[in-house]
């Protein structure tokens, strides 16, 4: 028996991929990633320092954060930056 996801596609099939380059002007990279209905924006910012426990040892320093859009969700989500 063949069985079909609510929005028309086989269980096995993934949803289309989308990709974009260089979404944002001023970031050193960016991309938007997109599968189905979810889209992901990403930027790279670049700098030539690292923190003050860093300095010296030959190391680099990655870090990352996260945010979800207000409006990404059918309730409205407040943002970690505006709880503060």
């Amino acid at each position: 028996m063949f069985m079909l996801r609510s929005d028309g596609r086989a269980y096995d099939q993934v949803r289309p991929i989308k990709v974009e380059y260089d979404v944002f002007g001023y970031a050193d990279a960016s991309v938007l990633f997109q599968i189905g209905d979810t889209k992901v924006f990403v930027s790279v910012s670049l700098q030539d320092n690292v923190p003050k426990f860093l300095k010296g040892r030959g190391h680099g320093w990655l870090t990352g954060e996260y945010a979800m859009l207000p409006s990404a969700t059918k309730i409205r989500s407040q943002r970690d930056s505006s709880s503060s």
